[in-house]
């Protein structure tokens, strides 16, 4: 056994190494032209133009990400030889922090706008002439020129707007950047180019902005579907979007650039530092008030899994019934019901309800009814197994002592089936918590979510996953006890 160890552990060592000087010799190849990315793998961002682009190449290997500081990461660790991103998204400030550079420039350029759908073509023709107004003063090129030339994010002021006196409408604009120039978040307030454009655009209008964050991919469905008024998040102007879309009047011209290491940069040590755990903390939470992120996280997550436990274990109850009827079409409805919910992932249903079922819904409550929905169905075939394996002989000693069919379930089969049901409750209670980790891909902001705002922010990926790792794993022991202790008071009852 100890041989077996001691192989292991000399194997690991000789892969690492491997890995250490693949990675080195990866870096020593300089990529200065396209002919370089030869047999390269280059990263880029999930539904992006450059996606679509470059797609049909040969030369190298394109991959898709989907956030920016995950291809970054990867770039850092070795996994991807260069970034194919837009050059607004990554200012010189931001490429030095990370040790990035600039190869080249593509050669086409991409004109940046707003977009909305056709039948809010109003909403766009007041924009046009809102950003006709800010070019003919100059104004669009003094925001541009301040938020490009910018060496400290941190500290940037964003223009005196009050949108919160605003009483107009709700603008609501999804976006689905989290990193400076573009749009960013320090504590509750966002920050950044398109975002002072867009304030400003609705003290125009007289309306108040609300800002939602997307996957870059989601943004679009989002838009048609009516989830928001306006989407942002670089949207660069094509003829298949135009066909699709009502876009705005161009705000911005940028060129898409191949990014990779700066071997002459110094960097911070990418490795996971516990000696510096002070600093890492306090980069991570106390700096820009960013434990603000996981505080609204874990308080959305929270809503979400207990609201569901509790419309769920209703809904369950009222499919257990349907389940032990006599009556043949309700127990092949509820048995029907359970395999269709079976067989969705979670993800899948949660698209489908929020795109398409139930159009203007908050995110949080199109989480709680699908959330509902899978729990219901675990709750029901969980306490129907469990009163199968009870035994028709207590029910029958029940009936041969007088008592009613709710006699019967409240004080002999009952309390034996939740006995023998509590520990699966328990496990679907800790998944429920932990699948809540999907809900972002319908803009809502749960503790997942806040570790990729973070992590778009400080581009460190090791200490906010572990902070989240923390705490989910508090949230399933606080969870476990609690369901013993209300199920000993259930039993007793």
């Amino acid at each position: 056994m100890k041989r077996l160890f001691y192989l292991l552990c000399i194997t690991l060592c000789l892969v690492s190494c491997s890995k250490k000087q693949e990675t080195k010799d990866t870096d020593e190849q300089e990529i200065r032209t396209e002919k370089d990315l030869e047999g390269k793998v280059v990263g880029t961002l999930t539904g992006t133009c450059f996606e679509i682009d470059f797609a049909g190449r040969s030369d190298f290997r394109l991959v898709r990400q989907p956030t920016l500081s995950d291809l970054i990461a990867s770039l850092r660790k070795g996994r991807i030889d260069a970034i194919l991103y837009d050059e607004i998204s990554l200012p010189d400030t931001l490429l030095h922090k990370n040790g990035i550079k600039m190869a080249f420039r593509t050669e086409k350029s991409y004109p940046c706008a707003f977009a909305c759908t056709k039948l809010n073509q109003d909403l766009v023709n007041k924009f046009n002439e809102f950003l006709a107004r800010l070019k003919s003063s100059g104004e669009l090129r003094d925001i541009t020129d301040r938020w490009m030339n910018a060496t400290d994010y941190t500290h940037m002021e964003m223009p005196d707007i009050q949108n919160d006196s605003l009483v107009g409408e709700p603008l609501v604009v999804g976006t689905s950047y989290t990193t400076a120039p573009i749009s960013y978040m320090i504590g509750n307030e966002w920050y950044g180019l398109e975002i002072e454009i867009l304030n400003r655009f609705g003290e125009y209008i007289g309306r108040p902005v609300q800002y939602r964050l997307f996957d870059f991919a989601a943004i679009i469905p989002a838009l048609q579907s009516g989830n928001i008024d306006m989407a942002g998040g670089v949207i660069f102007v094509t003829e298949e979007r135009q066909r699709k879309l009502a876009l705005t009047d161009v705000y911005y011209h940028c060129h898409g650039g191949f990014f990779v290491r700066d071997l002459s940069a110094k960097t911070e040590d990418e490795a996971p530092d516990f000696s510096n755990f002070k600093e890492s903390f306090n980069k991570n939470l106390i700096v820009e008030n960013r434990w603000v992120f996981l505080a609204r996280g874990l308080k959305v997550t929270l809503e979400i899994t207990l609201l569901s436990m509790l419309f769920g274990s209703i809904l369950g109850i009222g499919l257990l019934a349907m389940r032990r009827s006599q009556r043949s079409w309700l127990n092949k409805t509820a048995k029907i019901y359970s395999s269709i919910l079976r067989g969705i992932p979670m993800v899948v249903l949660l698209m489908i309800l929020f795109y398409i079922v139930l159009i203007g819904f908050s995110g949080v409550g199109v989480a709680v009814v699908a959330f509902s929905m899978t729990f219901a169905s675990s709750f029901a075939a969980t306490m129907d197994n469990a009163i199968l394996a009870v035994g028709n002989q207590q029910h029958e000693a029940g009936e041969a002592m007088g008592f009613t069919e709710i006699q019967i379930f409240r004080y002999i089969t009952g309390p034996q089936a939740l006995k023998r049901a509590l520990p699966q409750f328990k496990g679907e209670a800790i998944a429920l918590i932990k699948n809540t980790s999907v809900v972002g891909y319908v803009a809502i902001q749960d503790l997942t979510r806040a570790c990729d705002m973070i992590r778009a922010r400080t581009f460190e990926a090791f200490f906010p996953l572990l902070f989240i790792t923390i705490i989910y794993f508090i949230l399933a022991w606080l969870m476990s006890k609690f369901l013993d202790y209300i199920f000993k008071i259930a039993i007793k009852i």
